[in-house]
């Protein structure tokens, strides 16, 4: 139920009713059988919703005191803008009843058959009666900077005994909140960097925002009254940081006047290109196929074309996301608003407010957390980084570069535990307790210096990387050429001598093992200059060469190994592993590369009679080292790529219109080719037994050929030829080949003009 607002030119204020709405569901359901005496079910829910839109009252204290016309005008536009919004621009609260009733009765069946019809089993009576609130707050304290919060709550009334309840209970006290169970809030904070007025840096647009979360949930309260303690309640929060910028250096030079005729030199002579390339078409359309020499007229002299390129740089984007959060659990506040018998807050501010700082022992010294052995839930703190940057670069025209950089970072920290005591002294203890930290990283990487060796040329040079590496370490040298306790199966030994070996650098000792290093970046290469050749530009309307290159580096489950701790605390063990080598402080999952370049070398054209011809060939590579059981696996693909397609125009296929006089109208026939050869091979090395198996892989051929025909607006018509040979590399697999082929035609109800 909402009133509408009838006098449009009154000014809205905040105490209107119409900014006010009611909204109310109540259900009453009944249901008995043979062996339900009764089954009676309530439902009510309702909403009283308040929104109200403030009027923006924007200040600009300077923006008088500076005139446009003024010289210094430019230099100080951003004290002119310089603006605050004092008042909210929006809030909202909603209320919110939510309250279930449930009466089940079933007959008893036995006691009927045996003539005793008043032997009846008791009613079961269950219910929910919840209450909650939430409320919106928005602020723009100035055009740049803008605040978002919102925040609700639920409360269950459980203090009512079922039993004495009835059907008209659920309308009872139905404004009455009971104890928190669920409380949540969200802010978000932005803000655009004011670039756009300070001048010769108005070609950067950033923007940052911070935002933070806190939800609060309880738990089961059956141990409350028990001597072992509450579990307490879970509270988590979390803080994301965003920050995005991009430059427009293209902008950022065009403010300069040498920039600015360089720009119109060069735009005039596109538009020589794109004359002389009209000139072409137009000679095809009357099948003259000679061209013309010709020479351009405007030309860049040598000091122009070393300043152009200065103005190579045409964009940069760049975008960093942080993502943070903490699970505490066995927490005994809770928020007290419209509570009874609860204790007011929740362990620090700093938490509430997405704080990340590590607050166990703040909370067990102040007795915030329960320190029941039946409360096992862990401590938890989770951290996700993402940076990702793009540069766009045209050294010279035709030819663009895209260069690329990507750097992920995750870590996951836990704490069994955190909340034991010592059952004697009563002191917070972390013996025998057990905490884990867990990272997982990514990075862009160049592997060009080994891109085109085998795998047993790395294996090797993996093999005696491991040696140089563990000749540097103290100990005794044994037979095989590797110091006691740093065997190749040593992790500190083997992920340094392959990634020493894949890049093809000199091998260096391992540092901290959970620091990911920087990104390499990598690029992408378009060039269509040729066309602008006459020879080629008579005969192509288009003349691509394209070349891309990937590759990223990836270490997956590092965290820190229980063995080496437990070594430092007993006198017995050996400090060694299974295969006798060191215990390391961190473990290993996997380590490995990826490698793309898709493709290696490309050409896409389109030739002026409608033929389109693409070519590529794909190289990828990939790399493995798994620290579980010591084995390398391999496996490399190539492929080959031709496209074929050509277009026939106003193609007729004799057939009369449907009144019977003449041909139908020409439509365009399209016929397209696809043909691609993969070769792919996958090998598992056992680096401890020198061992190499091949286990997969595979010759693949398919050929897909295609016509397309619109015989009408609703009518197409499609015939295809598809066909896919395999033949494997391991014996265990048999040789399979596939052919489809057909003719499919697709009919549409209805035309531009409507359908039915």
């Amino acid at each position: 139920m909402h009133k509408e607002r009838m006098n449009q030119n009154r000014k809205p204020k905040f105490y209107d009713v119409e900014n006010l709405s009611v909204t109310a569901v109540y259900n009453d359901d009944f249901y008995r059988d043979i062996y339900t005496k009764r089954n009676y079910r309530q439902y009510l829910r309702g909403y009283i919703d308040y929104n109200y839109t403030f009027k923006p009252w924007v200040i600009k204290p300077f923006n008088k005191m500076i005139s446009d016309t003024a010289k210094s005008a430019k230099y100080l536009k951003w004290v002119k803008e310089f603006n605050f919004n004092p008042v909210p621009t929006r809030f909202s609260f909603r209320t919110e009843v939510d309250r279930n009733y449930n009466e089940l009765e079933f007959r008893n069946i036995d006691a009927i058959l045996s003539g005793n019809y008043n032997d009846d089993f008791g009613a079961i009576k269950n219910r929910n009666f919840y209450f909650g609130w939430q409320y919106g707050l928005g602020f723009n304290f100035t055009k740049s900077l803008k605040l978002e919060i919102n925040s609700a709550t639920r409360t269950l009334n459980d203090n009512v005994d079922v039993n004495s309840m009835d059907n008209n209970s659920i309308f009872g006290n139905v404004f009455r909140a009971g104890r928190p169970v669920l409380y949540n809030h969200r802010v978000q904070l932005n803000y655009k960097l004011p670039f756009q007025y300070l001048p010769y840096l108005d070609f950067i647009d950033a923007e940052i925002g911070y935002g933070f979360t806190y939800n609060w949930n309880s738990r089961s309260t059956v141990l409350l009254s028990s001597p072992d303690g509450s579990l307490g309640s879970i509270g988590q929060n979390t803080n994301v940081i965003q920050a995005t910028a991009s430059a427009d250096f293209t902008k950022f030079f065009g403010q300069f006047k040498y920039f600015k005729n360089l720009s119109t030199k060069l735009q005039k002579r596109k538009q020589e290109i794109d004359s002389l390339n009209n000139v072409y078409t137009q000679a095809w359309e009357k099948n003259r196929y000679a061209y013309k020499k010709y020479k351009f007229k405007n030309r860049l002299t040598p000091l122009q074309s070393m300043a152009y390129l200065l103005t190579s740089i045409k964009q940069l984007d760049i975008n960093y996301s942080e993502n943070n959060g903490t699970v505490l659990p066995g927490l005994l506040s809770a928020p007290n608003w419209y509570g009874y018998g609860q204790t007011l807050g929740d362990s620090t501010i700093g938490f509430l407010l997405g704080s990340q700082a590590d607050i166990r022992r703040t909370v067990m010294e102040n007795g915030w957390v329960s320190d029941s052995e039946f409360m096992t839930d862990p401590y938890i703190r989770m951290s996700t980084r993402e940076i990702r940057a793009n540069l766009q670069v045209m050294p010279m025209n035709d030819l663009r570069i895209d260069i690329s950089a990507l750097h992920n970072y995750n870590r996951n920290f836990s704490h069994t535990g955190f909340n034991y005591r010592d059952p004697i002294t009563g002191i917070p203890n972390p013996d025998y307790t057990f905490a884990n930290d867990l990272v997982t990283y990514s990075n862009s990487v160049v592997l060009l210096k080994t891109a085109f060796k085998d795998g047993a040329a790395v294996y090797q040079s993996i093999r005696e990387n491991a040696r140089i590496l563990s000749q540097q370490m103290p100990g005794q040298l044994e037979s095989n050429g590797f110091k006691d306790g740093y065997g190749i199966s040593n992790a500190y030994i083997l992920i340094p001598a392959f990634r020493a070996a894949v890049e093809g650098k000199s091998p260096k000792q391992m540092t901290n093992p959970k620091k990911a290093g920087l990104p390499i970046p990598n690029w992408k290469i378009t060039y269509s200059g040729l066309r602008n050749i006459p020879i080629i530009n008579g005969q192509f309307s288009k003349f691509d060469i394209l070349h891309a290159y990937q590759a990223t580096y990836t270490a997956t489950g590092i965290q820190s190994s229980i063995d080496y701790f437990n070594r430092l605390n007993s006198l017995t063990s050996s400090g060694r592993d299974i295969n006798d080598d060191y215990i390391n402080p961190f473990t290993f999952a996997q380590v490995g590369y990826v490698e793309n370049f898709s493709p290696l070398i490309g050409v896409d054209v389109t030739m002026r009679n409608n033929m389109q011809f693409g070519i590529q060939y794909n190289r990828l590579r990939t790399l493995l080292l798994g620290l579980v059981n010591q084995t390398l696996t391999e496996d490399s693909n190539s492929e080959y790529v031709v496209r074929v397609g050509y277009i026939i125009r106003n193609f007729r296929l004799g057939m009369t219109n449907v009144r019977g006089r003449g041909k139908a109208k020409g439509s365009d026939l399209n016929i397209r080719g696809d043909f691609s050869l993969r070769d792919s091979k996958t090998s598992i090395t056992n680096i401890l037994l020198d061992d190499s198996q091949v286990t997969g892989g595979q010759k693949l051929m398919n050929i897909k050929i295609s016509a397309d025909y619109n015989v009408s607006e609703n009518l197409n018509l499609r015939v295809f030829y598809e066909q896919m040979t395999s033949k494997y590399k391991i014996s265990t697999a048999f040789p399979l080949s596939t052919i489809r082929a057909g003719i499919s035609a697709t009919f549409t109800f209805g035309d531009s003009g409507g359908g039915f």
